[in-house]
């Protein structure tokens, strides 16, 4: 049983605008699933209503009756037109509808459709002018099941689409951007030429002395940087690596054997450290056995100690008589 709008949502504040659009709307059903999540409204009307004012009706329904519930509200919409409206004048009037609802949906459908090009060459037959593109191929069935859905179930019309595909038309901005870059390429192409002609004749006019000033000064500074190069050279030589009397000044007890040949130790030094190294050890096993003889001593204090407790232990429930 069908009830008009506002006898079904009749706390619902909406635009004067919208109040006429809906004025002859009927709701066949409010549909809820179990979990109270989702509610679907459906309406059915005999005049075109475009998507931008469903969209506001739906977030009305949402924030008005149901403001604290998590609850996404979806109209769907049927309408019975007059025999004035035909599959061409529908497409006129309705497709910034469309538009709007494909937005929603999809942003590649939206740009497909947004760019076609639509041509009805019967009553019921249009061809559906595409780019000649991959996402075009792959996406065009997708849309043309969206327009069925709309014109077909929605506007209960009759129309067969057919998709044409295309290949890409440059547009007139871009030529005229084209020729604009070609022009400035041009231009700095010929004003480089005219500075080149220019400094090969002032170069031609000067003559010879300027010739051997330019050989002097050029001579003068490939001269300097070698020099330059050369004092970089030693300077990064001295930086990483000390000369090796420096080093045997700055570390004169070294243990260790230098690899260079010009730094052999001598028997005396040789003996020096062996003698020093010695002495280290004995110092160090001296150490070392003076804690072992501490540790022990300790234990054998701890062990003497429970050595008497359990002898006098023993003797105490040996000497006791009995009852």
């Amino acid at each position: 049983m069908e009830k008009n709008f506002f006898e079904v949502f009749p706390v619902l504040k909406v635009s004067q605008t919208m109040q006429q659009l809906l004025a002859d709307t009927q709701v066949q059903r409010v549909v809820s699933n179990r979990a109270r999540t989702s509610l679907r409204v459906y309406l059915h009307g005999s005049r075109l209503i475009q998507k931008k004012y469903i969209f506001q009706l739906e977030d009305h329904i949402k924030n008005q009756l149901f403001p604290k519930q998590q609850l996404t509200v979806k109209i769907i919409e049927r309408y019975q037109l007059s025999a004035q409206y035909t599959p061409e004048t529908l497409m006129d009037l309705y497709k910034d509808s469309m538009l709007e609802e494909f937005r929603a949906y999809s942003l590649l459908i939206y740009n497909l459709f947004r760019c076609a090009r639509m041509e009805f060459t019967a009553q019921n037959y249009m061809k559906l002018h595409l780019e000649d593109s991959i996402v075009a191929k792959s996406r065009a069935d997708e849309l043309l099941e969206i327009l069925y859905k709309v014109v077909r179930d929605r506007c209960g019309m009759d129309l067969t689409i057919e998709p044409v595909f295309e290949p890409k038309k440059d547009h007139a901005r871009k030529k005229e951007s084209d020729q604009q870059i070609a022009l400035e390429v041009s231009r700095i192409i010929g004003g480089l030429r005219d500075g080149d002609a220019g400094l090969t004749a002032s170069e031609t006019s000067a003559g010879g002395d300027s010739s051997g000033t330019m050989e002097v000064k050029s001579a003068d500074a490939t001269s300097q940087t070698q020099k330059n190069y050369r004092f970089k050279k030693t300077e990064k030589k001295k930086s990483i690596k000390p000369p090796i009397r420096q080093r045997r000044k700055n570390l004169p007890d070294l243990i260790y054997p230098h690899p260079n040949r010009h730094m052999r130790q001598t028997r005396e030094n040789r003996a020096a450290r062996a003698e020093s190294i010695r002495c280290a050890d004995r110092t160090i096993r001296m150490l070392f056995t003076a804690e072992t003889l501490k540790k022990k001593r300790r234990r054998s204090i701890r062990f003497r100690a429970r050595w008497g407790r359990s002898q006098s232990a023993a003797k105490y429930w040996t000497w006791i008589p009995e009852s």
